[in-house]
């Protein structure tokens, strides 16, 4: 998933849609539950058990919007399961239904989810600029291309996201850019006309270099003959003296 300052104003709107729905099915959820004596367990209420399906369907989708986002959960619980920082938000949303028995209150997952929303509201004058930015569209488009070869290293059963972070991964991500933006910028240099007189040019200096080059071989030889005749005149005196 895209970076939330990565993302388009329109997946930016259906994030804020998709989490400020969850919110309110889960406060809902919540207030149809009876939980028992030390908040061990929990009785759902008819019209809880009908919200539980729903919110069963927007999990996935609710867990892609809270993982765009840099945000870390307040949870201090020792019965919960380790999970890193950036998964923690993940771990809330997947424990929805179990939020009683890791002592969880359910209110530190909505605060959660209310404080994502707020980033993706602060975000959504910025995510238009984006949209309309031409550039940014190109760079979506040379992301895309530079993941095609890990695309195709997971479909042969490698570990993609072991590769892609690699130093040799970004490395090769880098080339695959540059390689990219050169032939976009000859194509467009061909089709404008500019191609040729740039051609001509380099073509020019190969021809001076290669003139250059025969001014300079006779000159070579001779000299190389010299050198040579010179160690042999060397080496004659050696054996005539001995």
């Amino acid at each position: 998933m895209p970076h939330y300052n990565r993302m388009t104003i329109f997946q930016n709107l259906q994030y804020i849609r998709i989490l400020k729905k969850f919110k309110k099915l889960a406060e809902r959820y919540f207030e149809n539950v009876d939980y028992g004596s030390y908040g061990l367990t929990a009785v759902e209420k008819p019209k809880a058990k009908a919200i539980r399906s729903q919110l069963n369907l927007m999990l996935e989708r609710v867990k892609r919007a809270l993982s765009s986002v840099d945000i870390i959960p307040d949870i201090c619980n020792n019965s919960r399961l380790t999970a890193p920082e950036h998964e923690e938000g993940v771990y809330l949303v997947d424990s929805i239904f179990n939020l009683h028995q890791l002592k969880i209150s359910p209110q530190t997952l909505l605060d959660y989810v209310e404080r994502a929303i707020g980033v993706y509201r602060d975000d959504k004058l910025k995510s238009l600029i984006r949209s309309l930015n031409p550039f940014f569209w190109m760079t979506i488009v040379l992301d895309y291309i530079s993941c095609l070869p890990f695309a195709v290293l997971a479909a042969l059963g490698f570990n993609r996201s072991k590769i892609e972070n690699s130093p040799f991964g970004r490395f090769l991500k880098g080339c695959f850019r540059v390689t990219v933006v050169v032939t976009v910028l000859v194509i467009i240099l061909y089709h404008q006309g500019y191609l040729y007189p740039i051609e001509q040019k380099v073509q020019g200096y190969i021809s001076h270099l290669e003139l250059k080059g025969q001014e300079v071989m006779p000159y070579l030889r001779l000299k190389t003959q010299e050198l040579m005749a010179h160690l042999q005149d060397s080496s004659q005196r050696i054996t005539l003296e001995n």
